[in-house]
């Protein structure tokens, strides 16, 4: 038993908890801290609350709509969540036209083009994936899959 609270799964979630607990209390004191809402969306997103993390971005984006990052994750979790029922993929590929409107980051004309695919629009989406890669300084492979897999549903 001590050595699952001490490494084990119980040992994650108890901290995540914990972590989630602080978070929200002090998201509850400091409700204009937009970075401290950031991380609770984040890790919303990491332990899989899906719906709790998109609360959290939409209520980033109610206090600053030109919020690039929340823009972008919001996005990503519209078009891709697991939980088919919180997919919203128009709304998603606006969110994400918004954030790259902002901001050119590959991480951002990757949700873009992600967004894209989803949404139908190939040629879009293979000209984003290609220029997220050529931006690209960290993580190539991780672009260079998406390429494929853009073009492998533009050819279908």
């Amino acid at each position: 038993m001590a050595y699952l609270l001490n490494f084990g799964p119980v040992k994650k979630g108890a901290f995540r908890a914990y972590l989630g607990g602080v978070l929200e209390r002090q998201a509850q004191l400091q409700p204009r801290n937009l970075e401290l809402r950031m991380s609770l969306a984040m890790l919303y997103y990491r332990a899989g609350e899906h719906d709790k993390a998109m609360k959290a971005y939409e209520k980033i984006l109610e206090r600053d709509p030109r919020k690039a990052e929340a823009l972008n994750n919001l996005a990503w979790l519209l078009v891709t969540c697991p939980e088919k029922g919180l997919r919203d993929p128009a709304r998603g590929l606006e969110l994400a036209r918004r954030a790259v409107a902002l901001e050119r980051s590959p991480v951002y004309l990757d949700t873009l083009a992600e967004a894209c695919f989803v949404n139908g629009l190939m040629e879009e989406a293979l000209a984003l994936g290609r220029e997220a890669l050529d931006k690209a300084r960290d993580n190539r492979a991780y672009y260079e899959e998406q390429l494929r897999k853009f073009r492998s549903g533009a050819a279908s």
